[in-house]
């Protein structure tokens, strides 16, 4: 009961502020399209070295400023769970992708910058960056800005840093409808983009607890809560799954199995017993499995591509290594039904499944992307070593003057919608919130 508890306790005394997070579809059949479109392409055909970063171009994607105090830059980045860096274009950059895109100008400004040439391991060949650290102190209670409601008024931390781009690609950046990263993961694998110095996860306490809702309708505006969670996205009678994370380094939750209409497949079956890696990835378009776990599961989906079976579709539920109210351990089951995990557009059909063999070091990935978040509202607590579910409401908000408010809520204090902002002032840093008034 203590988990119940707390969560009750959490959702009525939300203290977060959110950010507006903005699809790259302006509707569902856009995004179907977009996707079946993909799914044709010869880079999912070929298994290009560049998937990852191919399937990041439908990730919701949300607001950062980077600059000097008065000289802000706004960048829109993939606020990303998969991965850990913050980077985004650099003004030396004069390829057509970089130019698409704004620009960090903030260059040889900064003391103590590091310019360090590095590839990118993910897309090799793709893009080079060079690394920027700014050795400066980080504070949010200046005063053109609003600090987070109910909390100390500054949030003291140093040694950010944060990658600048020289050089894109075409493919598959100059397509993005977003200009950079901000990854949300805390360590840094070997071998990959390594900055020095922290983390945004190691250098900042209050991202250590933040809470995603993709919404359903593309056309509407997704939310991105920091330091917090927000009630009113969990559909009513929802049921609060929690689940620990089985990786000391990444968002991964334990996979069981995936049974198919009830039916367990029998897939997750590792030499050493220990389950399935199961990444929550927010930087993702989609789900995917390893290809041998793959073919099994689009084999027994059978999503016919003329769409004549489309309205008999099956549910798809992950079975995963979950906790009870009491903090007991137990295997909860998650369902995506066919709307989530199925593709339709003018007659045809397909999935939005993914075949990847994703190596780590803890094995083959199970991926949980975009179709997971549009179905579940899901918080990522360091702190507690867990992610939270619930299912996620689409009708819990209102429109109001083309801006996106919650339904007022007692005893909730939220602030929206918000810049997340890295800037320098006076030789000092400042990372925190915005609050558009």
């Amino acid at each position: 009961m203590d988990k119940l508890l707390f969560t009750a306790a959490a959702l009525a005394t939300a203290d977060a502020s959110m950010i507006t997070l903005k699809s790259p579809y302006e509707s569902v059949a856009a995004r179907h399209k977009a996707r079946i479109e993909y799914k044709q392409s010869a880079v999912v055909a070929n298994q290009t070295s560049g998937i990852r970063l191919a399937v990041t171009s439908g990730s919701y994607y949300g607001p950062i400023l980077i600059g000097k105090e008065g000289e802000e830059q706004v960048f829109d980045v993939v606020f990303d769970t998969g991965s850990t860096n913050l980077w985004v274009p650099d003004a030396t950059c004069d390829t057509t992708a970089c130019t698409k895109h704004a620009a960090y100008k903030g260059g040889g400004d900064s003391d103590g910058e590091l310019e360090d040439q590095v590839q990118y391991r993910e897309c090799p060949d793709k893009t080079t960056a060079k690394q920027s650290e700014d050795r400066k102190l980080l504070d949010s209670s200046k005063q053109m800005f609003v600090s987070f409601p109910s909390r100390s008024n500054s949030l003291l931390f140093q040694h950010q840093s944060f990658g600048t781009a020289v050089y894109e690609s075409a493919f598959p950046f100059e397509a993005y409808p977003f200009d950079g990263v901000c990854g949300l993961s805390w360590t840094r694998p070997d071998g990959l983009l390594n900055l020095d110095g922290p983390t945004l996860m190691e250098n900042i306490p209050q991202l250590g607890l933040f809470t995603f809702y993709h919404s359903k309708d593309p056309a509407l505006p997704g939310a991105l809560y920091l330091g917090g969670t927000s009630h009113y996205r969990i559909a009513p009678g929802a049921r609060i799954s929690w689940f620990p994370l089985v990786s000391a380094s990444h968002w991964d939750l334990g996979g069981i199995d995936v049974a198919v209409n009830g039916t367990r497949l029998g897939l997750c079956s590792r030499d050493d017993g220990q389950p399935c890696h199961v990444l929550v990835d927010t930087g993702t378009s989609d789900v995917s499995f390893p290809r041998d776990v793959f073919d099994v599961i689009v084999k027994a989906l059978n999503v016919k591509s003329d769409c004549s079976n489309y309205d008999d579709l099956p549910v798809m539920t992950y079975i995963l290594k979950g906790e009870d109210e009491d903090g007991n351990a137990t295997e909860v089951e998650v369902d995506l039904s066919p709307a989530e995990y199925a593709l339709r557009f003018d007659g045809y059909c397909d999935f939005d499944i993914s075949a990847r063999d994703v190596h780590s070091s803890r094995g083959l990935l199970w991926i949980l992307g975009s179709p997971f978040l549009r179905a579940y509202i899901t918080t990522f607590d360091r702190g507690k070593e867990d992610i939270t579910i619930a299912s996620a409401s689409s009708e819990a908000s209102m429109i109001i003057r083309n801006q996106w408010y919650p339904v007022p809520a007692t005893n909730v204090a939220l602030l929206e919608p918000s810049y997340f902002f890295i800037i320098m002032h006076a030789g000092v840093l400042l990372l925190g919130i915005a609050i558009a008034v």
